[in-house]
Order: structure tokens, then C-alpha cells, then sequence
């Protein structure tokens, strides 16, 4: 399940990593390791949710 499609922003590391050249192929299994943070932004009403600092591992 994609985190995007949860609703959820994804920080791999420090940022960073270029899409899609550095990322798993699509539908690859992977684990994730981070901080879950939320945020709003001006002009927003809403509360955003993140998981930032990501460590990720494809999984074998």
C-alpha cells in the first residue's frame, strides 16, 4: 500500500533522493523506519501527516 495513496508524505533520509531514479521499482516490497509528524501550511485548514527521516530496505 503507497504511502501517498494513504494520505501520507514520504522524507526518504534527508531528502535528498531523486524520483525515480534512486527509488525502488514500483510494487517493490520495502520496510520503512521513520518519525511520523504533522504539520499545517498557511492558507490550509488542514493537518498534513508526514513520515519524515525514513531509513528504507528493500525487503528480501
Amino acid at each position: 500500500m503507497a504511502c501517498c495513496a494513504q494520505g501520507l508524505e514520504f522524507v526518504w533520509g534527508d531528502g535528498s533522493h531523486k524520483y525515480p531514479d534512486e527509488y525502488p521499482a514500483e510494487d517493490t516490497e520495502i520496510e520503512v523506519q521513520g518519525t511520523f509528524e504533522t504539520y499545517k501550511e498557511k492558507d490550509y485548514d488542514t493537518t498534513f501527516c508526514r513520515l519524515a527521516n525514513v531509513d528504507m530496505r528493500v525487503k528480501e
